[in-house]
């Protein structure tokens, strides 16, 4: 094993694990406040391939949690940044990047995708980005979806297109994403963690260490608890 990966291993993860890991291709919708820090994770913990899809340009307003955001890569395009950057961490990688907005122009590649990583606004385009991702789910790609809401952070493995919807409906729990408000609070420490959570999830996964799948991981900053959401109830 490469150095550089020799402390990824120890007490849970084994290297066989690791070597797991390094032979998968992840994708990355949206590299701003929960997705820049997804994809530094996985270019530190190691991949095999990173695919990153973002048209937006940085602004001043994302320097307070953006891990690609400087004060001189301002106007400049989110994924094409987050290349230059991840390639100092780990050139070993193969990355694509795409700097038109997910679900409306083809990307071939997505369809190799061990896993998918969706950390998008929502914008004009969110119709056409999900039925996107629901072809891909149904040939079985997981979606791993992580946002945060007016209180704290949310993570969930998709395996199947129904669960696709559970964003949309008008189902009863705290605060439905779809309900909360604008101005929810963003510090990096939080995009950091839902980005931790998420990727920790893609090492459950592949080596069916006690997945999410079909589950939510709901971190509560008011109680600073996490539960699991089972079947709709949750679990503490």
């Amino acid at each position: 094993m490469q150095e550089r990966y020799k402390k990824n291993c120890g007490s849970f993860m084994t290297e066989d694990h690791q070597n797991a890991l390094l032979s998968k291709t992840f994708a990355i919708i949206g590299v701003g406040g929960n997705g820049s820090y997804i994809a530094e994770f996985l270019a530190r913990q190691g991949c095999k391939k990173l695919i990153i899809v973002d048209f937006d340009s940085f602004e001043e307003s994302n320097l307070n949690r953006q891990a690609f955001c400087f004060e001189d890569n301002l106007q400049l395009n989110k994924a094409e940044q987050a290349v230059q950057y991840l390639r100092k961490i780990n050139s070993s990688i193969e990355y694509e990047w795409y700097t038109f907005p997910y679900g409306t122009q083809d990307i071939p590649s997505m369809q190799e995708c061990d896993m998918i990583f969706t950390a998008a606004d929502g914008n004009q385009y969110t119709h056409k980005y999900r039925e996107s991702l629901r072809e891909l789910v149904k040939i079985g790609i997981p979606v791993v979806e992580q946002c945060l809401w007016d209180r704290g952070i949310e993570v969930c493995i998709i395996y199947e297109p129904p669960l696709l919807d559970m964003y949309d409906e008008n189902t009863e729990r705290w605060e439905h994403i779809a309900h909360c408000p604008c101005d929810i609070s963003q510090p990096a420490w939080l995009c950091s963690l839902a980005a931790s959570l998420a990727v920790a999830e893609a090492w459950r996964y592949f080596t069916n260490y006690n997945p999410l799948i079909g589950q939510r991981l709901i971190y509560d900053v008011d109680e600073n608890q996490l539960h699991r959401l089972v079947n709709g109830r949750f679990v503490y």
